[in-house]
Formats: structure tokens, C-alpha cells, sequence
């Protein structure tokens, strides 16, 4: 908790003797920093997602899944899909 609070207090005060283009470097890596963890948060969770128990416990989803899978095949059979 002090070193929050050190932080809050001390942190618009260093702001102000940096330079313009190191504010705006700092502010891009920040802005970094925090997107690679959720990046790999969100691939992980991902990862962890059973789909096939999904589909057995929710019909509906397992049917538009089905139902999507069947679009897709005759998109690519009739060649009227993209890619």
C-alpha cells in the first residue's frame, strides 16, 4: 500500500521533468506492457475452453454449429466462399 501511495504521489511530479518525446515513449511502452498479457490471458483462456462438452450440454449451440460447419463445406464445394 505505501508504495501505491509513493507512486501516486511521486508520479505526476516525474511526468513533468521528462521530456515530450519520452512521455510519449513511455506512454507507448506502457500501452505495450499491458497488451502482451492480455493478448496471451485471452489465448489461454481460450485454449481452456472445451467446445465439445459446450455443444453436449447446449443443444442450440451444437445445431448453428453444425449448421455453420454445413455452410461453410458448400461454400467451399461451389466455390462461393472467401479464401
Amino acid at each position: 500500500m505505501a508504495v501505491v501511495a509513493a507512486g501516486l504521489m511521486i508520479g505526476p511530479w516525474g511526468k513533468s521533468k521528462s521530456s515530450p518525446s519520452t512521455s510519449e515513449f513511455m506512454e507507448h511502452f506502457w500501452e505495450y506492457l499491458v497488451y502482451v498479457p492480455n493478448a496471451l490471458i485471452f489465448l489461454m483462456v481460450g485454449l481452456q475452453i472445451d467446445l465439445d462438452r459446450i455443444c453436449d450440454e447446449y443443444p442450440p449451440i451444437h445445431d448453428r454449429v453444425r449448421e455453420i460447419d454445413r455452410e461453410r463445406l458448400k461454400e467451399n464445394e461451389t466455390g462461393t466462399g472467401i479464401g
